[in-house]
């Protein structure tokens, strides 16, 4: 018989909850993959800031914004 396994990785944005901001189009969010590093590259590829050793996440909005300052 077959094993089927799957991750699920669901980010808030840290940057939202911490300013009181309004949660945006992109949080929260859900990436799935078969594995934990996949669902994380994923999420970096649309745009968000995945700190695994803080467990913290920002989304892609707030991403933009910080990298401007």
């Amino acid at each position: 018989m077959p094993v089927i396994g799957c991750y699920a990785l669901d980010l808030y944005c840290d940057a939202e909850i911490e300013q009181g901001v309004k949660l945006n189009y992109a949080s929260p969010a859900t990436f799935t993959a078969d594995r934990r590093e996949d669902a994380i590259r994923e999420a970096r590829q649309q745009g968000w800031i995945v700190n695994e050793a803080r467990n913290r996440a920002v989304c892609p909005a707030c991403s933009k914004r910080k990298k401007q300052k």
